[in-house]
């Protein structure tokens, strides 16, 4: 009985991947009867289903319960050396390691965890890694894994090494300071669009300490995993290329619980452990590169490139599975580009033969384009990161790090989401300016250019001293000028879309008309400050549009309905919304679709096209969005009270955003009107009371003194 975790008479005893509870030590007799009965159980609850060999690790069952294996490590080959992370003989290094020669650091031991259990699970996301979701629910071993605890058989568990700018200060090494790879998984399931998917790196959140932590207990907070979980799944609902969450585990908050500061007032508190497991092609940073030009130099930036080019080259070739399947009515370079749809090769499908300088441009230059595209859609969406630094940039063009992330509420550019950024310098309106800010940091980089406010020892230095030279300057400000063009062609797509004039309900429509629509939508929007999401759904309700225009239309019910959550309705607000109206009108009358034009009657054609229209806005502007202030509500009833249903329920709804399917225009019309007050919290009730509450949560848009809700680090 292991009494270093609580005391004689409250201790946990482990058998096998089973905790038992015990209580009461002069009650010896009995609890030694019911050990050796569990101890025979162990074999029919985990056995059965999953065991571990002689060296402990846990291994998978051999029939359909899984699809999927686990590959030869490429990443980690190519990439050159890779250093043993070792920590100290408490396991807690004080200070991080310093890895001159690797971007990985490798092999981290499993951490102790008190009795965990499984909060929520993403079944799609265990499909793509050829996982049987049943199986993981309802097997211990499994989750011994996915807390942390234990290790798969067969796969080689590292950690990332990178730095990064920090708030527009170089930081030095960084690393993972509490996340482990498990390794790299592919699914193997034969047919269909399993076969054609990347592989994808396994990652824990919040195990433990590694040679990174520093002074971090390298833990996490479950209510944050569950807020990132959610998070996830919004995004990738919504079209934007995402890394996946696969499951949240939590851990017991008295014989695990972290102390926290979470608004950073001074008195920490005890709040719930637990584990977020995470899947994505690879975890890769701007902050990567940036290390690996200052340990390595020119040679293993090329190793680094040519491996992120390989990565870079199978999502090209497969697309990202958020927007598979959508239907577009734009340019196919235009899909590829701003939808991350299947694309042609790129000079990424040539990184094997590419000289060094070569393939060191071709990495800024898809690096640039995926970035551009990717924040152009966090842009569309109306999503704010919220910690831009170069450590939480992906260098595949996909989101990470979903920790103090905020969805807009008013359309306001200065709404920055986070809290401890008192100059908003990452405010929802400056993301594309510090993306580029960013992109020219991985260039200096690569350039082996002085770093922007470096303090470090070796700051003048760092770049002298190597066998080859780095990438010339001019050759990659050439490579990244693409940026600016290609961040106002997909932010232009995807607002045309969120228009209504890109989908399959619509006929093709000229760059000019839907620039035209466009620019008239976000003038309102600075004007008015109105509730983003109600108002760009409300655009789909609009009475007039069934009037022809030559006719007289009276727009004033619905201006009215616009300026429902405006925060200002002055003359010019209701001005500039009727004209965006008219605008509306024009654009939607003159590109009605074939099916349309052919009937008989004027009356029918107008309605025929705005009916098409309107089913177009509603497939693709959310009814339910990720709100901060409701997100808290509902992740506090899960980590702090213990109801995961209320997880689960949001996991539910904000899985099918949208009153009709994206991909497939089918769906049941729903109120289009949402509540501005939340309906009343379900304290017992059935699992359907909790479904409907959340789905109205998340359908409701805030009160003025939840509007601008911040998300704390502090909390993490």
């Amino acid at each position: 009985c292991d009494t270093a975790i609580r005391s004689p008479d409250e201790c946990l005893v482990k058998s096998g991947s089973v905790f038992i509870a015990f209580v009461h030590a002069e009650s010896w007799h009995l609890f030694a009867v019911t050990l050796l009965g569990m101890w025979a159980l162990v074999p029919l609850f985990t056995g059965a289903l999953t065991s571990k060999d002689p060296n402990g690790c846990v291994t998978f069952p051999p029939h359909d319960m899984v699809s999927g294996q686990w590959v030869s490590d490429e990443w980690l080959e190519s990439v050159g050396p890779i250093e043993a992370a070792q920590l100290d003989s408490e396991s807690v290094p004080i200070a991080a390691q310093h890895v001159s020669t690797a971007v990985l650091a490798a092999e981290p031991q499993p951490f102790s965890t008190a009795q965990p259990r499984l909060i929520a699970l993403d079944s799609s996301v265990a499909d793509s890694l050829g996982i049987n979701s049943s199986w993981l629910e309802s097997n211990v071993t499994a989750i011994d894994v996915f807390s942390d605890r234990a290790r798969f058989c067969g796969t080689t568990a590292f950690y990332h090494n990178y730095g990064g700018h920090q708030f527009g200060t170089w930081a030095g090494q960084l690393g993972d300071g509490r996340a482990v790879s498990l390794g790299i998984r592919q699914s193997t399931k034969t047919g269909g669009d399993a076969s054609r998917e990347p592989p994808l790196e396994v990652a824990i959140k919040g195990g433990g300490r590694t040679p990174f932590s520093r002074r971090g207990d390298g833990r996490a907070v479950l209510q944050s995993n569950c807020r990132e979980f959610l998070a996830s799944r919004a995004l990738f609902a919504l079209g934007v290329p995402t890394t996946r969450a696969l499951c949240v585990v939590a851990t017991d908050i008295e014989f695990d619980g972290l102390m926290r500061d979470v608004e950073y007032q001074g008195h920490a508190e005890r709040v719930a452990a637990g584990t977020l497991t995470r899947v994505s092609p690879s975890f890769v940073r701007f902050g990567s590169v940036q290390i690996v030009a200052r340990r390595q130099g020119p040679e293993g930036l090329a190793r680094l490139a040519r491996a992120t080019l390989r990565q870079i080259h199978r999502m090209e070739v497969t697309g990202d599975p958020a927007t598979a399947g959508w239907s577009f009515r734009s340019r196919a370079d235009v899909q590829s580009v701003c939808f991350f749809t299947p694309a042609t090769p790129s000079c990424a499908a040539q990184a094997d033969s590419l000289t060094d300088a070569q393939v060191l441009k071709c990495l800024l230059s898809r690096v640039s384009v995926r970035t551009a595209a990717l924040i152009a859609a966090w842009m569309a969406v109306g999503f704010a990161h919220g910690v831009m630094n170069t450590d939480n940039l992906s260098l595949l063009g996909i989101t990470i790090d979903l920790n103090v992330f905020g969805f807009i509420n008013e359309y306001d550019l200065t709404f920055a989401p986070n809290l401890i950024d008192e100059e908003s310098r990452y405010a929802f309106g400056r993301q594309k300016e510090i993306g580029w800010w960013n992109l020219l940091r991985v260039r200096d980089a690569i350039t082996g250019m002085p770093f922007v406010n470096d303090y470090t020892e070796n700051k003048a230095t760092w770049n002298f001293g190597w066998d080859r030279p780095f990438l010339n300057k001019s050759v990659g400000n050439a490579a990244i000028e693409n940026y600016n063009a290609t961040f106002e062609t997909c932010y232009h797509a995807r607002m045309r879309l969120r228009l209504g004039l890109q989908t399959r309900y619509d006929c093709a429509i000229t760059e000019r008309k839907a620039a035209w629509l466009v620019r008239a939508w976000l003038r309102w929007l600075l004007v008015a400050f109105p509730d983003y999401h109600y108002t760009s759904r409300a655009l789909g309700d609009v009475l007039s549009l069934y009037y022809p225009m030559d006719l007289g239309v009276d727009y004033s019910s619905d201006v009215d309905m616009l300026l429902d959550t405006a925060r200002h309705k002055s003359m010019k607000a209701r001005r500039w919304a009727r004209n965006l109206l008219r605008v509306l009108h024009t654009v939607v009358h003159r590109t009605a679709p074939p099916s349309c034009l052919r009937l008989a009657a004027r009356s029918e054609r107008i309605a025929c096209t705005v009916t098409k229209w309107q089913r177009s806005i509603r497939v693709i502007v959310p009814k339910r969005v990720l709100r901060t202030a409701q997100t808290k509500i509902i992740t506090e009833q899960t980590a702090v009270h213990g109801r995961s249903e209320f997880v689960t329920a949001a996991f539910a709804a904000i899985s099918r955003p949208f009153d009709f399917d994206s991909k497939h225009g089918r769906g049941v019309k729903s109120p289009l009107l949402y509540t501005t007050d939340l309906p009343p919290l379900p304290r017992t009730g059935p699992m359907n009371a909790i479904s409907t509450w959340v789905g109205k949560a998340l359908s409701a848009v805030p009160d003025r003194d939840t509007n601008r809700m911040k998300t704390s680090c502090g909390g993490q």
